[in-house]
This record gives structure tokens, C-alpha cells and sequence, in this order.
């Protein structure tokens, strides 16, 4: 009988081991964005939502982009993914956003140390290989 497993939309699909156990198959994404939120004290509302807001709050803004850019560099850098389909598990309309999110990454982490032991940490979440179910 297989196990169940309940987290939510984490899990993706399940695949049986050599030694007959069921395991799961994570969405590396729901993982990566966990991390980020668990990390940088960010509501996984405010890490996801892409609306802007002037409310004024400067200094809570660049914590959320630094967060935000984090995670793009992370998903194109770990995952390999091309920066339309970033964009589109995201939410964002346009890739564009992408593309100037992993690009401010890549600056920031040459001189921000906080930045890129962010992204360092995001770089060490434990992502299984994608196992063909059959």
C-alpha cells in the first residue's frame, strides 16, 4: 500500500525505490520558496506578490527584492531554467522582470556578503532529481 503524503502542492507525483518504498517527488520550487521565506522573514504573500505597493516602506521593499531576485538567480542558476518559464511560475506577465531580477543578483552577490550567503543557502536546499514514474 502507498504512503501518503500530505504537503500540500509540494509534492508532484511519487516513484517506487528499488526496494519497493514510495517516495515523493517535490516541486523544487514550493522548496525553494519555503527557504526563502523561512531565511529572509518574509510572508510568502509579500516574496510572491508582484503588485506594486508605494507605501513609502523603502527599507522593507529592498528586503523583498533582495529576496525575490534570490530566488530568480537560484531558479535559473540551480535549475537551469530559461527565464520565460521562471516568469510564468512566478507569476510575472514578462520575462523581463526576470532578466533584471538575476542580473541584480549577480551584482549583489559580488558585494553584498548577506545577499550571497542568502543565495548560497538557497543554492544547498536539498532538491531530489526528477524520477520517471511509471
Amino acid at each position: 500500500m502507498a504512503e501518503q503524503w500530505i504537503i500540500g502542492s509540494r509534492v508532484l507525483d511519487t516513484y517506487e525505490t528499488e526496494e519497493g518504498r514510495t517516495k515523493p517527488v517535490f516541486d523544487p520550487i514550493e522548496l525553494l520558496i519555503d527557504r526563502a521565506v523561512d531565511v529572509t522573514s518574509i510572508s510568502r504573500h509579500d516574496l510572491l506578490n508582484i503588485m506594486r505597493r508605494h507605501s513609502g516602506e523603502q527599507g522593507r521593499s529592498r528586503k523583498i527584492a533582495h529576496a525575490r531576485f534570490g530566488l530568480m538567480w537560484v531558479m535559473k542558476h540551480r535549475l537551469g531554467w530559461s527565464y520565460p518559464k521562471i516568469a510564468k511560475r512566478l507569476g510575472y506577465e514578462d520575462h523581463t522582470s526576470i532578466i533584471y531580477g538575476v542580473r541584480r543578483a549577480e551584482e549583489w552577490r559580488k558585494f553584498d556578503l548577506t545577499f550571497f550567503a542568502y543565495t548560497n543557502d538557497l543554492m544547498r536546499v536539498r532538491i531530489a532529481p526528477k524520477q520517471e514514474v511509471a
